[in-house]
């Protein structure tokens, strides 16, 4: 049983996602968002990521994680902020020896909708099939998380599946 965690990386929010796949299903699957306070240095906000990131992977103990890429068009400071943020996230799960996967916006929406262009509705509707949650209200950060999550487990499937040799 592999442990997964998923991440939609943020300076302000960082959204996180674990859950154990058993190879058939769902097992102890949480999720939330780590929020940085505004008020503090943006060094002191990259700290708390880092401390927050690391009681995660020692509480979980995961062994595969997913990370969104980032992708911006507009505002070119907060695009540098989050893209600092997570290059101190993915050097923390390389600390650790996770395997990381990287997947684009489109990748997580083509993975978990068949729709690489689908809207965040669409995404959340199957994230909440396919990780049956229900109604629960789940923040847009958390969500994006679980989406990445799920993308990370149908990929690592999908990989080891791959390399696994076929008998003769």
């Amino acid at each position: 049983m592999l442990t997964f965690l998923g991440i939609d990386p943020g300076f302000d929010r960082m959204g996180w996602a674990i859950g154990k796949w058993t190879g058939k299903t769902w097992q102890s699957l949480d999720f939330g968002c780590l929020k940085t306070n505004s008020e503090q240095s943006i060094f002191d906000r990259y700290q708390q990521i880092l401390a927050d990131l690391e009681a995660l992977i020692v509480e979980f103990q995961p062994e595969v994680a997913g990370i969104e890429s980032v992708f911006f068009s507009k505002n070119q400071k907060t695009a540098l902020r989050v893209s600092e943020a997570r290059g101190l996230i993915i050097a923390k799960l390389l600390q650790h020896d996770l395997e990381l996967r990287e997947f684009t916006p489109n990748q997580i929406k083509q993975a978990v909708t068949g729709n690489g262009h689908a809207d965040k509705t669409a995404v959340a509707k199957m994230v909440r099939l396919g990780l049956q949650l229900g109604d629960q209200p789940i923040i847009d950060d958390a969500m994006d998380a679980l989406a990445t999550l799920l993308t990370c487990q149908t990929t690592h499937a999908f990989l080891s599946h791959r390399s696994t040799p076929t008998p003769a």
